[in-house]
């Protein structure tokens, strides 16, 4: 199922508003899954909350993704010349919400309001 919520007009940006946000994340050039999840586990630390591999697609919980953006990551592989930009990339933020300690708890229309 898929739903959106838009949130009401002059509600604080949902990037600041969130304690986590849930990611699909995987390479044009064929690199490895099981790799890519090492290296965003390494990249962000403790701002790491979970990940698996599905489906030769890596799915990353981070920790406030206001201050743990994604773009950095892509910084990285580029520098480390895993892709050579963003086109090598494909990135779907999934959801935003909290972590509860052990999985992510997407935002409900009624925490928006």
């Amino acid at each position: 199922m898929t739903k959106c919520i838009l949130p009401p007009e002059g509600a604080p940006a949902l990037g600041k508003e969130c304690k986590a946000a849930r990611y699909l994340v995987w390479t044009r050039n064929d690199y490895p899954a099981g790799e890519l999840l090492s290296y965003i586990g390494r990249h962000y630390g403790q701002a790491f909350l979970n990940g698996v591999v599905e489906q030769e697609k890596v799915s990353a919980v981070l920790a406030n993704p206001a201050q743990n953006g994604i773009g950095g990551l892509v910084k990285a592989l580029v520098a480390d010349g895993v892709v050579a930009g963003w086109h090598d990339m494909c990135i779907v933020r999934v959801n935003l919400g909290r972590w509860n300690g052990k999985e992510m708890e997407p935002i409900e229309d009624a925490k928006l309001r």
